[in-house]
């Protein structure tokens, strides 16, 4: 298991056109992990994420999950103990992607 905290940066554009970003302060990530898959809970601002993560190898993996009603996917690049996260997802609003980088200890 790892326990980790993070900070991201949430880029939505909208159908309208308008586009809007804004930063998550915190958010804490407990992981399950074997060796080849993880399953993980994340704590935010913004509410309860569930994923399931599959690695390609030991510096990728791909994502997908639960952010609140809506599936996500996503893809995590690992350098030691810094991770940079990017996923995709749907929400009523309009398209939406996070951007963001972690440290795990």
């Amino acid at each position: 298991y790892s326990i980790g905290i993070g900070t991201g940066i949430i880029w939505r554009k909208f159908n309208s056109g308008r586009e809007e970003k804004r930063w998550i302060e915190e958010k804490v990530n407990v992981m399950l992990t074997n060796k080849s898959s993880n399953l993980s809970v994340q704590l935010s601002k913004l509410g309860i994420n569930f994923g399931v993560e599959y690695h390609i190898s030991n510096n990728i993996t791909l994502r997908g999950g639960f952010n609140g009603k809506e599936p996500t996917f996503g893809l995590r690049l690992r350098l030691k103990r810094f991770n940079f996260e990017y996923a995709y997802w749907l929400a009523e609003a309009g398209a939406t992607q996070f951007f963001g980088s972690n440290f795990s200890f």
